[in-house]
């Protein structure tokens, strides 16, 4: 993974960490943030996994 991308999903990781705090405190949907940040923390491992892998000969 090159660092552009891995400082845009950190920074889209960072984000959505703040929504779910603002939802948490009630100033922002909750049912909004939580999806949000389940497909950005999932977004951001899956990309992190798939550097490395065998894609046959």
């Amino acid at each position: 993974m090159n660092k552009k991308k891995f400082i845009l999903f950190l920074c889209l990781l960072l984000v959505s960490i703040v929504l779910h705090i603002l939802a948490l405190i009630e100033t922002f949907p909750l049912l909004l943030s939580i999806p949000i940040l389940f497909f950005t923390v999932f977004i951001f491992l899956l990309s992190f996994n798939d550097q490395n892998r065998f894609k046959g000969f």
